[in-house]
C-alpha cells in the first residue's frame, strides 16, 4: 500500500480496529463469590455490527501509517542488518503513534452518548445505509446495473461488488449467525435482501445475465455455423458460470437484440424469487459460497435454503433457456443470412 509492506499495513489496520473496540466487563464467580473481574472484547462488535467500523478504522489507520512512513518517522538501522529485522523496527514508531491516536479516539467516544466509535459508526452510517439498501427496488437496481455494465463491455460484477458488499454483507452475516446458532429462520425473522441474494441472481444461473440459457439455445437450435461453433465452445464454461466466451464472442456487448433478456431477465427472476422467499414458499440463501464457478442447479441445494431453493434454481436455469430463445432466433436468422450472402459472393 503506497509503497509500504502490505502485511505490515494489514496488521496496523487490525491493531487499530481492536484498539478502538471497547472492552466489556466479564465477571467470574464461584459459589456466589467474585473471583476475577476482567475486560474482554465485545463479540457483538466483531460481527456484522462492526463491519463498517472495521473497514473505516483499518483503512484510515493503514493510510496514516503509510503517511508517517513517508515522512521518515521510523527507526533506521545500519544496512548490515537483515531487511526482515530492519522492517520490524521501522514500523515501531508509526505503529505506536497510530495506536495512541486510536486510544484517544476510543476515549473520546466512550465519553459520548454512543459509548464507542463502533456504535457511532453503526448508528450514523451502517444502519441508515442498510435501511436504504434493504428495499426491493434498490436490490433490483444493483442486479440490473451488474448486467448493464457487462453489456457495455465492463466487468459489472467487480464494479458493483464494492457497493453491494458495503450495503448487504452485514445482513448476510446476521442471517448466518442466526442460522449457525440454530435459530428458526422464518419470513419475519430473516433479511431476504442480502449479499447472497444479489450473488445468486447475477452469478449462479450461468453467470451475469443468466447466459447459460443462451448457451443451450446455441447448442440445440443454432442454424448458423457461427453460433453452432460458439455453442460447442461456450456450453461447458457456461455451465460453470464463465460468460466471457459468449459476452465477447456472440457478442453480448452493445448488442441491441440481446440487451432485453441479458439485463431485464435477471431482474424479473429476482423479483419472483423475492416474493417466493418472503411468502415462505422457498428457502433463503444463508450459506456463503466462495466458489463462483459452481453450477447453479447444484449450488441451490448448498446455500442453506433447503430443497425448495435448489428446485427453484433448477427451474430458473430451465426458464432461462425459454427466455433467450426468441431473441436468439433473431440473431441466428441474421447470422444465417450473412453466411448465405458470403457464400453467394
Amino acid at each position: 500500500m503506497w509503497g509500504q509492506d502490505r502485511t505490515t499495513c494489514s496488521m496496523i489496520g487490525l491493531l487499530a480496529f481492536l484498539l478502538c473496540t471497547p472492552l466489556t466487563t466479564s465477571v467470574t464467580a464461584q459459589s456466589g463469590e467474585v473471583i476475577m473481574v476482567s475486560g474482554v472484547l465485545s463479540t457483538g462488535l466483531l460481527g456484522s455490527q462492526g463491519m463498517f467500523a472495521a473497514m473505516i478504522v483499518s483503512g484510515l489507520a493503514a493510510a496514516g501509517y503509510c503517511l508517517l512512513m513517508s515522512k521518515n518517522l521510523k527507526i533506521r538501522l545500519p544496512e548490515s542488518v537483515p531487511p526482515f529485522v530492519s522492517k520490524s523496527f521501522e514500523a515501531i514508531i508509526p505503529g505506536i503513534l497510530v495506536g495512541v491516536v486510536c486510544l484517544a479516539i476510543r476515549g473520546i467516544f466512550e465519553a459520548t452518548s454512543y459509548g464507542s466509535l463502533n456504535q457511532a459508526i453503526y448508528s450514523m452510517i451502517q444502519s441508515p445505509l442498510s435501511r436504504l439498501g434493504g428495499t426491493l427496488p434498490a436490490m433490483l437496481i444493483f442486479i440490473f446495473l451488474t448486467s448493464l455494465l457487462w453489456w457495455f463491455g465492463l466487468h459489472g460484477t467487480l464494479v458493483v461488488l464494492g457497493f453491494v458488499n458495503a450495503l448487504y454483507y452485514p445482513q448476510m452475516m446476521t442471517n448466518l449467525e442466526a442460522f449457525m446458532a440454530g435459530a428458526p429462520l422464518s419470513p419475519s425473522g430473516v433479511v431476504v435482501l442480502t449479499y447472497l441474494f444479489w450473488f445468486l441472481f447475477i452469478q449462479f444461473f450461468g453467470g451475469p445475465g443468466m447466459l447459460f440459457g443462451l448457451d443451450v439455445n446455441m447448442v440445440l437450435f443454432a442454424k448458423s455455423e457461427r453460433y453452432r461453433a460458439l455453442g460447442k465452445l461456450a456450453i461447458v464454461p457456461g455451465f460453470f458460470n464463465i460468460i466471457e466466451p459468449v459476452v465477447y464472442g456472440f457478442p453480448i456487448v452493445m448488442n441491441p437484440v440481446m440487451v432485453i433478456p441479458f439485463c431485464v431477465g435477471p431482474v424479473v427472476f429476482a423479483t419472483v424469487g423475492y416474493f417466493l422467499m418472503t411468502s415462505g414458499i422457498i428457502g433463503y440463501p444463508v450459506a456463503m459460497m466462495a466458489v463462483m464457478t459452481l453450477p447453479g442447479p447444484v449450488v441451490g441445494f448448498l446455500l442453506g435454503g433447503g430443497i425448495s431453493l435448489g428446485i427453484f434454481c433448477v427451474i430458473c436455469v430451465a426458464l432461462s433457456v425459454v427466455m433467450y430463445y426468441p431473441f436468439f432466433k433473431i440473431a441466428d436468422n441474421l447470422a444465417v443470412k450473412e453466411e448465405q450472402a458470403q457464400q453467394n459472393a
